[in-house]
């Protein structure tokens, strides 16, 4: 059987909480394969067409705040995968 595709989203904030734009969003596999993604003015961002059962890492590049990975098993679409930087 093949797995099916699945979308992830959610939003990247600065530290007062508003939608960070541009942040440059990366979502890679284990094989080494990524997918990028840019937050649109509010901060959303949204991968589509992601092949589930699989574990992926999500990383937030930004010039002027850090934010830690985050690890995701998917098995179906997921939303609210937000992102807020580390101290």
């Amino acid at each position: 059987t093949t797995a099916s595709s699945v979308s992830v989203s959610g939003r990247v904030v600065n530290p007062g909480g508003y939608g960070l734009p541009r942040a440059r969003m990366t979502m890679a596999d284990g094989n080494g394969n990524a997918v990028i993604a840019v937050t649109n003015p509010f901060g959303y961002y949204s991968f589509v067409d992601i092949q589930s059962d699989r574990t992926y890492i999500v990383s937030v590049t930004d010039k002027r705040y850090r934010f830690a990975p985050q690890i995701v098993v998917l098995t179906d679409n997921l939303t609210g995968l937000d992102f807020a930087p580390v101290p």
